[in-house]
């Protein structure tokens, strides 16, 4: 017998192609689930470090060095270090170095990192950035790479919104 034979309008399939049809397609099935499943882990995985990079943005000790270091009037590093020290400068900005790393890396959502924390990083930029490129110039470059990505996604977001 073939594997396959009609009679009177009626296909018959033999058991042995039927069984290679089915274990084909629970194949198919199963890559296409781990494929969607891999993709659902590496999403938690970016709310996970949203999250716990969320915390640290909200600490206590981080809040305090940023309300010090945005009340400051200081232009001049020499002159900042002397006053003040450098401790708040470095906790936010390598802390900004190293969310604009991530965000190069693609382990964080551009939207997300816009959404959260596109005002304070230009905001810091514009104040320090010069005083800060000084400090450790080779150090600051994923900061102010963060801070040209997220002008530039908020320039877009703004005017896809004035548009619609």
């Amino acid at each position: 017998m073939k594997t396959w034979e009609k009679t009177e309008g009626i296909i018959m399939v033999d058991l042995g192609t039927v069984s290679i049809v089915v274990a084909s397609a629970s194949v198919v099935v199963g890559v296409v689930y781990y494929a969607w499943e891999i993709r659902n882990q590496n999403r938690m995985r970016q709310i996970d470090l949203t999250v716990r990079l969320s915390q640290q943005f909200t600490a206590k000790e981080f809040i305090e060095s940023w309300g010090l270091a945005m009340t400051r009037e200081e232009k001049d590093l020499k002159e900042y270090t002397k006053k003040y020290g450098l401790t708040e400068l470095f906790q936010i900005s390598t802390f900004f170095e190293s969310i604009g790393f991530l965000l190069h890396r693609k382990f964080l959502d551009n939207d997300v990192a816009v959404e959260l924390w596109a005002e304070p990083v230009i905001m810091m930029w514009e104040k320090y950035g010069t005083m800060l490129k000084q400090l450790h110039s080779d150090k600051c470059f994923w900061f102010e790479y963060l801070n040209n990505e997220l002008k530039r996604k908020k320039a877009t977001a703004t005017s896809s919104k004035i548009l619609t």
